[in-house]
């Protein structure tokens, strides 16, 4: 096992790890960071943690996860009011025993656990597969807003692994441009934001396209090749994932406004979310300075 430094005062072991490959740290992890981080590693050690591969990737995606943290609280706050919000709109609804409501329901809670886990990979630097699960969140809401605004397909939905009918049925129903064709109906200015948002998360991770991949990609000494960084190193990088994942939030935030206004109106959520967009519209300046600086 791996030895790490021990506190003089008391027999509790200190992690010396720092992260691997996000940077160097601009400020120290709190302490209470590091001493839950010191209370676990040694339990799971007993059980040979970190002595393979994965379990060792996993340990420096935790550690990067604490710096992101402490280097871009700022940008980490407005993405926990991003969570709150959702999760106060989700408590606006109540249970459905009909799948023409319940389906829409669930399909917007999906696409709330589906940012925390956004938030996460991207906070560990693991920036592509961030992308791929912002397009999964919005594609969720955008099914739910879809069955809610046509609720015979809720059935197809809930039949789609019947079999190879049911399964080409629901694929043909729930094509992306039919969902454009009628969310344009209820609000252009929501359809526009939600194709940027799609666009944007297919082009940097949902697919694996050059602006995926390249961004990780490290020229070595000698005409070597290239090394692809599994956790990308570039702060500037890290707050532009984060934007991404704000404005997808937004999307589903205006998506469950359109579905469940009166719920989101007795909540006052709506005076929270105009708030929340004029944040986002702050820290994406910042981000536009952050990636014309080529040091950051």
């Amino acid at each position: 096992m791996r030895k790490r430094k021990a506190k003089a005062h008391t027999p509790k072991r200190k992690s010396n790890r720092k992260p691997k490959e996000v940077g160097e740290p601009e400020s120290p992890i709190s302490e209470r960071t590091v001493e839950r981080i010191v209370e676990a590693i040694p339990i799971l050690e007993q059980e040979d943690w970190g002595q393979d591969s994965l379990s060792d990737t996993i340990e420096t995606a935790w550690c990067n996860i604490g710096q992101t943290f402490v280097d871009l609280r700022g940008y980490w706050n407005s993405l926990v009011n991003g969570l709150e919000i959702m999760r106060s709109a989700l408590g606006q609804l109540s249970y459905k025993d009909d799948p023409k409501e319940f389906v829409p329901q669930v399909l917007f809670t999906h696409a709330v656990t589906s940012y925390v886990a956004a938030v996460m990979l991207a906070s560990s630097g693991q920036l592509s597969g961030s992308y791929a699960i912002l397009r999964a969140m919005l594609e969720s809401a955008l099914y739910g807003f879809l069955v809610a605004r046509k609720p015979n397909l809720a059935q197809i939905w809930l039949e789609r692994h019947g079999n190879d009918a049911a399964c080409a049925r629901c694929r043909r129903e729930f094509q992306i441009g039919k969902i454009w064709n009628v969310l344009e109906k209820d609000s252009k200015s929501v359809t526009t934001k939600c194709k940027n948002a799609y666009e944007h998360c297919i082009d940097w991770g949902g697919h694996p396209n050059e602006g995926a991949i390249f961004p990780s990609l490290e020229p070595m000494n000698g005409n070597a090749g290239f090394k692809l960084h599994l956790f990308n190193p570039r702060k500037s990088f890290r707050k532009a994932t984060f934007c991404a994942a704000l404005k997808t939030a937004e999307c589903i935030m205006m998506l469950f406004g359109l579905v469940f206004a009166k719920e989101m109106k007795n909540a006052n959520l709506d005076i929270k979310i105009e708030n929340f967009a004029k944040e986002i519209s702050t820290l994406s300046g910042d981000v536009l300075m952050s990636l014309s600086d080529s040091s950051i």
